[in-house]
């Protein structure tokens, strides 16, 4: 089975192919178009970002280049990028308030999202299809909730 994504007026309803336009429009491949994948997929790429900062050993990553993808390479205090990670900032994030400010994440634009939070050595993978019922809605509450709700759980 294959959920359709969204109903557009360009392309009608889109289903098993590619929502992102301009991927679409590059043949359905493309960097910019995010990562596709299962929660338990996701979850294993960001392992590999959390297991060697607590001596888990992790193949396709070394300690320092993990430490360095995790750091400010911006400048910008409001809009912190690690290298290809959004990293937590003083102000709201998609994290909500409750994890450490060392936290590593990224999101998507039909709602999903994943951060980590090395301190407590914890992760959650949100996904959703926020685009389906159309492009209005605000994920940022629905996202703060879930993680504010994982670290109260589980920390």
């Amino acid at each position: 089975m294959i959920p359709a994504t969204e109903r557009d007026g360009w392309r009608g309803r889109v289903q098993g192919f590619v929502h992102d336009e301009k991927a679409y429009l590059m043949g359905g491949v493309a960097g910019h178009a995010g990562l596709f994948g299962t929660a338990a997929d996701v979850a294993a790429l960001t392992e590999c970002y959390l297991g060697p900062l607590h001596a888990r050993e992790c193949s396709l990553l070394p300690e320092p280049l993990v430490r360095e993808a995790i750091t400010e390479q911006g400048g910008d205090p409001v809009l912190r990028r690690g290298l290809g990670w959004a990293l937590k900032t003083s102000d709201e994030n998609s994290c909500g308030r409750l994890m450490d400010d060392s936290s590593f994440g990224h999101t998507g634009f039909v709602g999903t999202c994943v951060w980590a939070d090395p301190v407590r050595d914890v992760q959650g993978v949100l996904l959703t299809n926020a685009v389906y019922f159309g492009r209005d809605d605000d994920m940022r509450d629905l996202r703060s909730r879930f993680y504010e709700a994982m670290i109260g759980d589980l920390c």
